[in-house]
């Protein structure tokens, strides 16, 4: 997809982290681009997606969405404890409500507007309950004979692509994802990383991405990079 000058976020002398792990990002997601924020463990970058997203408060710095278009958030856990049966139609039919719009921060954590808490918009939720969109997302990713079945018998590929159709419901513009590949053998990773770059060609989404592994990298082209080593941020294109 052709990228924009439309800018969907932007970190302005952002510190992220319980102390200050990453100083001063300046970095802005433009519409129709594919990032990948790449890194060892444990150096910051799912503490960056989850502060972009206000689920951790900055250290200093502020943090501006695009508040118009809606996005989904594809985290490495689902936040559901293993003891509940759940069919797989049922978990993917919970993405037909989602958040629409993330959170604003301003200097130092503070929402802009309106004191402690969360900014204008965050709250307001977007649906899309066609069944012809869920069959159609359902189908795209392969997951027809598995609907019944319970979530937590499926394969760690299938529950990847579970996650990733319960997130496709909301039909969001942009997807931020968190290490997609985390506990998968090679052949589910691949297909998983094969889908995430047909939605970034075919459907136009723009996506930003977790990483800390190199070698599923090479299967997605021309998207660009960003490098945390040591606490030090920078961007390049891979």
């Amino acid at each position: 997809m052709p990228e924009s000058e439309e800018v969907i976020l932007s970190l302005d002398g952002l510190c992220i982290g319980y102390r200050e792990t990453v100083a001063r990002v300046n970095w802005s997601l433009r519409k129709g681009e594919f990032w990948i924020i790449h890194g060892p463990n444990g150096c910051g970058k799912s503490t960056l997606i989850k502060t972009a997203l206000g689920l951790i408060s900055p250290v200093q710095g502020k943090i501006q969405w695009n508040q118009r278009l809606p996005f989904g958030y594809i985290p490495q856990s689902v936040g559901i404890h293993p003891s509940v049966n759940l069919r797989v139609h049922d978990f993917i039919s919970m993405g037909s409500a989602a958040l629409k719009r993330p959170f604003s921060f301003a200097q130092k954590g503070t929402p802009s507007g309106r004191g402690p808490g969360i900014a204008a918009g965050a709250n307001e939720l977007t649906s899309v309950n066609s069944e012809a969109h869920e069959n159609l997302v359902v189908k795209r990713l392969g997951l027809e004979e598995i609907l019944g079945s319970n979530f937590w018998d499926l394969s760690g590929g299938q529950q990847r692509r579970a996650i990733l159709a319960r997130t496709l419901m909301v039909n969001p513009e942009v997807l931020l994802v968190d290490e997609p590949s985390s506990g998968l053998d090679r052949p589910s990773a691949l297909r998983f990383y094969e889908e995430l770059d047909r939605l970034h060609k075919e459907d136009g989404k723009t996506i930003l991405l977790v990483s800390h592994e190199d070698h599923y990298l090479d299967e997605i082209q021309n998207v660009h990079r960003l490098e945390f080593q040591n606490g030090i941020f920078s961007e390049g294109a891979v």
